[in-house]
């Protein structure tokens, strides 16, 4: 069985968001990752509410490319 879970780390622990299905003192495999940190959406100083994108660029192939290049990677 896997799942996947939140947790923070305190003090040396890992303390789960939710409750875990698991019985006291199983034996378990943990790989961890840090979760992405999501950016908030940018006005640039405007009002409107509308989503604007962190950078200003009209050039596609560079957009593609920067999209696709594992360096850039989460």
């Amino acid at each position: 069985m896997s799942i996947t879970i939140d947790a923070t780390y305190e003090d040396g622990v890992l303390k789960p968001a939710s409750p875990l299905p698991f019985k006291e003192h199983e034996s378990l495999r943990v790989t961890l990752e840090l979760k992405p940190k999501v950016q908030q959406p940018t006005t640039k100083g405007r009002s409107s509410g509308r989503w604007q994108p962190l950078i200003d660029c009209d050039d596609a192939e560079l957009i593609v490319k920067a999209a696709l290049d594992p360096e850039l990677e989460f």
